[in-house]
Formats: C-alpha cells, sequence, structure tokens
C-alpha cells in the first residue's frame, strides 16, 4: 500500500508490458487538434493521489498530480537520481543529449487499464496505430535539472473501473519493469469536477471575397503542384 490509500505496487514480469508495444512513433502529429488530445476549454477536477513507482539507492519515480477532464487526464512524472557527475539527466526520451543510454535502458513509462488496453509513451503524439477507443499517452511538456525531471503526460480515454496500472522500466538504474495501481473510477469521479468554459471554438470563416483552394496531399517523391 506505501502508506497511501488505494495505491498498490508489485513487481511485473521485466519482458511482458512493454514487449506487446509498439516499437515507437508511427506517423508526425496532423495539423489541428486531434480529437484523443487534450482540450483548451476545461478546468480539470484534482485527484488526490501519489504513486512511489521506484525507490532504490540510485533513482526514485513517482507519479502524482491527476487532474482529470471529461474525456481523459492528466499526471506528472517525477524522476529523481542520487547525482554522481554533471551529466546525470534521468530522462531523455528522444535521447538528444550527448551519451544517452540505448532506448531500452531509458525510463520507459506505460499504462495498463483494467480492461486490458495500454500504451507507452512516445513523445508529443498518441499512441502509433490505435484505432477508435485505444489508450493515448502523450508527453505534454517537462522540466529538468542534472539529478531531476518533472515531466507531464496526457491520457486519453478515460479508464474504465478497476485497476489502473502505471509500469515503468528505468535499466539504465537498475530497475526492471515494476507497477503500481489505482482504480480507475477515482479518476472517473474527479473527472465529474472539472468545468467546460467553452466548447472548441469553431474555424474562423473565410473572409469575403476570398478564394479558397483544395488539393489533395500524395505520398510521393515527386513535386507535384496542388490541384485547384
Amino acid at each position: 500500500m506505501d502508506g497511501v490509500r488505494g495505491l498498490r505496487r508489485r513487481a511485473v514480469s521485466p519482458v511482458g508490458f512493454f514487449a506487446e508495444l509498439p516499437a515507437g512513433p508511427g506517423r508526425e502529429p496532423l495539423p489541428g487538434r486531434e480529437a484523443w488530445e487534450r482540450p483548451e476549454g476545461v478546468l480539470p477536477g484534482t485527484v488526490p493521489y501519489n504513486l512511489l513507482l521506484v525507490r532504490n539507492e540510485r533513482a526514485a519515480v513517482s507519479v502524482g498530480s491527476i487532474r482529470a477532464y471529461p474525456e481523459g487526464f492528466e499526471f506528472t512524472v517525477h524522476a529523481r537520481v542520487r547525482r554522481t557527475g554533471p551529466d546525470a539527466w534521468p530522462f531523455d526520451p528522444l535521447g538528444h543529449r550527448p551519451g544517452a543510454a540505448a532506448p531500452g535502458e531509458r525510463l520507459r513509462l506505460g499504462l495498463l487499464f483494467a480492461d486490458g488496453r495500454r500504451a507507452e509513451a512516445h513523445g508529443g503524439i498518441g499512441n502509433p496505430g490505435a484505432g477508435p477507443g485505444e489508450v493515448h499517452l502523450m508527453a505534454q511538456g517537462a522540466t529538468a535539472g542534472g539529478s531531476g525531471w518533472d515531466g507531464d503526460f496526457w491520457v486519453h480515454p478515460l479508464p474504465p473501473p478497476g485497476p489502473l496500472r502505471f509500469v515503468v522500466s528505468w535499466r539504465e538504474q537498475g530497475v526492471d519493469e515494476v507497477s503500481g495501481a489505482l482504480d480507475g473510477t477515482v479518476i472517473r469521479t474527479g473527472a465529474r469536477q472539472a468545468v467546460v468554459l467553452w466548447p472548441d471554438a469553431e474555424p474562423y470563416p473565410d473572409p469575403p471575397g476570398a478564394r479558397v483552394r483544395t488539393f489533395t496531399l500524395r505520398l510521393t517523391s515527386e513535386d507535384e503542384p496542388p490541384a485547384e
């Protein structure tokens, strides 16, 4: 229980969760807001839970600051390392820093819904290849220092009732897969506290006399002018 009511932690197979997920982003995000992205005109409800997933002599990872929306929720991952040198960044999802660990060694984050749906975080886009109703888990932004990293993530849709499991692997810090869970009903209850300020804005109308051009984008190596 880790001293926090409603939360559970347990070790899981080092090859069980992430081995069944896509290997990485499959496409670039499209212009405009996708249906699974976080809405802007909503004040979220709060869910007062914190879950300590990893704590050893080298590193710690916790999940908290859960904010619930009508169709999804946000949470913050707090990662810390015991600093041993000037280049001690704990989490580098894109591997841009010099000397970054291999993808399988860096901190990985996944979610498992009670009905079996799952997803792994892959930067700022949704679950690669996910269809309607599938889980999208997206990085929203982060702050980092020499020994700590705090990152926000967005999840769509809301979880069903039952265990919602957060899964992490951080082999760079000696951690195989571990997970912890809370009841999805807690987040669904928080979502009922969200306040919708205004619906998504309608597209701006074209000014009078504007010429509208329609074109088709073809995936080809040749440059073609857009069709009038």
